[in-house]
C-alpha cells in the first residue's frame, strides 16, 4: 500500500481498494513507512 502511494496513487483510492480507513492507513504508514518488506516481515514475526 505504501509503495502505491509513493508512486502517486491517491490515499482515498488505496483505502477504498483495501477496505481500510484513512486513519488506519496513516497509522500503518507511521509505523512501517521507512521499513522495507523484509524488515516488516521481521517485525511481524516478533
Amino acid at each position: 500500500m505504501l509503495k502505491e502511494q509513493e508512486v502517486g496513487a491517491k490515499t482515498a483510492d488505496i483505502c477504498r481498494k483495501y477496505g481500510i480507513s484513512d486513519a488506519t492507513f496513516y497509522k500503518f504508514k507511521a509505523k512501517f513507512g521507512g521499513v522495507e518488506v523484509s524488515g516488516a516481515k521481521r517485525l511481524k514475526s516478533l
